[in-house]
């Protein structure tokens, strides 16, 4: 549910102006801040300050769609046309303190993201102002580690950078001494998903020693047929070859493995490293099986059919690169989760031309022939849980929506450091995705998903949301399973 919360200043010992004179900088926590020129008779120039915001109640996890701060001007007259100069940042602080002096206030690190604000300001006498969307900087924030809602923002609006033209008084009032003049901090997000995903545990274990999934497990592609559960997968054995395999159930819960069904091609074909499966759907009773193909060099998609589906004949590529400059001109690669919507075969697909790595959406009207539609989801802002790449999709549709779960990898500064995680996006018409967060949780240390939980594809079954993705532990991957009655 989205709401909006706001924070307004009502302590002058929560500002802090700072302003440059003769070579030195001068700061206090006068009651109105002035961004500019201050008193360019006097040679105070270079002004602007800070603003401490407390009890800022944003969950973890949230996603911020809008934030603004809203300013008072409590000039007696019109100001100079003139144009200020300014910038607009927070600090990477998950609580920042009170201002102590002004050693305190520059030592303190700005946010990544920052806002470039360049106007001519046209209040005065009590007029309100707003600045620009602020979210990109408030969401680096509250996705820092260790941030716990209620805590203080701080966010800066200044010239210390001294841009503004040396050619009059040129500066602007804010915050006034009484609190219904001061700074005010308007913030509008989507609260995280609660995770109402059950695990129930490993249910693709590796292979005994020798056999071809000793090593690794990965890319589960589920599906529900004729009363059994379906699920196709990859695997390796500690060489640099992958191959597709297939394990059945009738529960869902305990698999029997029939072991490879996919070979690898034959050297120069361009699944000679590389099959692995990437989606899978039934049509006019033909199973559709896409392939991950790869050569040693490029990622491509292909497809194999099977009227039992066990026993495949590759069909050859249906996803080729993109040309020079697109977003998949790297790679074409890893999972589809195709659904079908009133005759028309909807899917995504991992696009690649080097980071960020971002979605691509697929429609087709047979499932050989595919028209590209461009970016789905594209890597998140600095800071956030799929802030490198977003990758691996799985397309479902349930209650009129596309829910699209996909794996998300962030940067060292986010905690856990360098973790792949699963994520939701929901759309209405399969083109316009709104991510809503992570699906499900990391494991404890120790346990198989503790570092990473990856590659996740859904079903639907008996009113029940069966979601397969593979954990990995830091040193090996298996297929693990999680349940939930609501799903999305």
């Amino acid at each position: 549910m989205i709401t909006t919360i706001s924070s307004r200043i009502t302590d002058p010992l929560q500002d802090y102006e700072v302003r440059y004179r003769l070579g030195t900088w001068y700061g206090n926590s006068w009651t109105d801040i002035r961004v500019g020129i201050v008193y360019l008779l006097n040679n105070y120039i270079a002004g602007g300050g800070g603003h401490r915001f407390l009890n800022i109640n944003i969950p973890v996890g949230s996603k911020i769609t809008e934030a603004h701060i809203t300013f008072t001007s409590i000039l007696t007259s019109p100001p100079p046309a003139q144009t200020i100069c300014s910038k607009i940042r927070g600090e990477r602080n998950v609580n920042p303190a009170i201002w102590s002096n002004i050693t305190n206030y520059f030592a303190r690190a700005r946010t990544i993201n920052q806002i470039t604000w360049d106007i001519i300001h046209t209040a005065y006498n009590y007029q309100t102002f707003n600045t620009p969307d602020i979210k990109d900087i408030i969401q680096e924030i509250i996705d820092l580690p260790g941030w716990v809602s209620g805590n203080s923002i701080v966010i800066w609006w200044d010239d210390h950078d001294d841009r503004t033209a040396h050619t009059d008084n040129l500066f602007q009032y804010i915050d006034g001494s009484s609190s219904w003049h001061e700074a005010e901090l308007w913030v509008t997000f989507d609260p995280p998903l609660p995770y109402n995903y059950s695990k129930l545990g490993i249910v693709i274990p590796l292979g005994s020693v020798g056999q071809w999934n000793d090593v690794s497990v990965f890319y589960p592609c589920p599906l529900y047929h004729d009363g059994l559960f379906w699920l196709y997968y990859s695997a390796h054995d500690g060489t640099s070859f992958i191959k597709a395999g297939l394990a059945i159930s009738e529960d869902g819960i305990n698999f029997i493995d029939k072991g490879v069904i996919i070979p690898l091609g034959n050297p120069g074909d361009i699944d000679n490293v590389e099959v692995e499966p990437a989606g899978v759907f039934i049509e006019d009773g033909i199973f559709h099986l896409y392939l991950n193909a790869y050569d040693g060099t490029t990622h491509r998609i292909a497809l194999a059919c099977s009227e039992d589906g066990i026993h495949f004949i590759k069909q050859g590529v249906v996803i080729p690169i993109g040309s020079l400059g697109e977003a998949d001109s790297f790679w074409a690669m890893h999972y589809l989760g195709f659904t079908k919507i009133d005759g028309t075969i909807r899917g995504a697909y991992t696009a690649h031309k080097g980071l960020p790595i971002t979605i691509g959406g697929l429609i087709s009207e047979d499932g050989y022939r595919f028209v590209k539609l461009g970016n789905l989801i594209v890597d998140g802002s600095v800071g956030q849980w799929d802030d490198i790449w977003a990758g691996t999709p799985w397309i479902s549709f349930s209650n009129g929506v596309f829910n699209l779960i996909y794996q998300g990898k962030n940067s060292w500064g986010v905690s856990p450091p360098n973790s792949n995680r699963i994520g939701l996006a929901c759309s209405k018409d399969g083109i316009y995705y709104s991510k809503k967060g992570t699906l499900i949780p990391l494991g404890a240390t120790g346990q198989f998903d503790a570092v990473h939980t990856e590659h996740g594809g859904i079903i639907i079954n008996n009113g029940l949301y069966y979601l397969y993705y593979r954990g990995h532990n830091g040193s090996s991957g298996r297929i693990g399973l999680a349940i939930s009655e609501s799903g999305f």
